[in-house]
């Protein structure tokens, strides 16, 4: 799994902020709506804003909840249903054998089938 399969499936102004961000190695984006986005990378945890630069978890750049559920929708090739078992188990599967751990809301209206409501993170 490549960087740029990952950032084909987030919102422009983020794909383009971490390719300026420039960094080695990237391992993980971390996105949760109305927080900072940050990446993990050789260098550890990095905090950006929406031009690639290093800044304080005040000034990063931040994911809206629309934004998230886009790219929530985008990971699940927009059948979030078919999707749904993996949802429940806490990731989204992606190509190559990676996953996009997920978490949010969820509720049992029988007590056994756990429904997402809300995906934050």
């Amino acid at each position: 799994m490549t960087l740029d399969s990952i950032l084909i499936h987030l919102p422009e102004r983020v794909s383009k902020a971490v390719i300026s961000l420039n960094k080695p190695q990237i391992t993980e984006i971390r996105l949760r709506a109305f927080s900072p986005i940050s990446v993990t990378c050789s260098e550890g945890n990095v905090i950006f804003d929406e031009q690639g630069r290093e800044v304080t978890a005040e000034k990063g750049l931040k994911l809206s909840d629309t934004e998230l559920e886009e790219t929530v929708n985008s990971l699940c090739r927009y059948s979030r249903y078919s999707y749904e078992e993996y949802i429940k188990e806490g990731f989204i599967p992606l190509e190559k054998g990676g996953r996009a751990g997920v978490c949010g809301s969820s509720f049992s209206p029988d007590g056994k089938t756990i429904r997402f409501t809300k995906i934050t993170s």
